[in-house]
């Protein structure tokens, strides 16, 4: 399953570029969550929205050596499940790669809609204790961090196999999205 622009498509096609970035990413992450519990404990923030726009984003590394590449999303809020949301809408710093995703986030993440786990760059750096001041952006807590909402459908939107029993998405794929938001509620010990 890829991005979809929820106002406009009822398929993924034209993102498979984006998903296979991302999907590449998700084999080799130190964070595997089997639970929405699991997932839901690790966020920092949790917020239910739509990306109403991208953005190139930052970029490490020697041009033409070993350079990678972001994109920063930015998500309209439309409920906070956990955490405290930094305003209207949060910043997402997204991985691409070596720059063959930037263009395919750009014209295709906008418009998805989801639930979004959630960890503060600036926590992070802190716990790390490599604080940048002011990155101020947040990042998924793994590839496994948005519980995409496909025609009322709770859809893993990158790619990962639901079948799998070791997966978050073993129990969220293809259930009502209003019922996963409301599991994610009661975990969040939300009203």
């Amino acid at each position: 399953m890829g991005y979809v622009r929820y106002s406009d498509r009822d398929s993924t096609e034209g993102l498979s570029q984006a998903v296979a970035v991302v999907g590449s990413m998700a084999s080799n992450e130190v964070h595997h969550f089997s639970s929405l519990e699991e997932m839901t404990g690790e966020a920092d923030l949790i917020v239910e929205g739509e990306v109403e726009r991208v953005e190139r984003g930052r970029e490490f590394g020697q041009p033409g050596i070993a350079r990678v590449y972001f994109v920063t999303a930015y998500i309209r809020l439309e409920r906070t499940y956990a955490g405290t949301a930094p305003g209207k809408e949060v910043p997402l710093e997204i991985f691409v790669g070596d720059g063959s995703g930037v263009e395919p986030f750009i014209e295709g993440f906008p418009g998805t809609r989801g639930l979004w786990f959630l960890f503060q760059k600036d926590a992070e750096a802190k716990r790390l204790g490599t604080m940048v001041e002011g990155l101020g952006f947040y990042m998924l807590v793994s590839s496994q961090g948005l519980v995409a909402e496909v025609n009322g459908t709770a859809e893993n939107a990158f790619g990962e196999e639901s079948d799998d029993p070791d997966s978050v998405f073993a129990s969220t794929d293809g259930r009502a999205f209003s019922a996963v938001a409301d599991e994610v509620r009661e975990l969040a010990n939300q009203p």
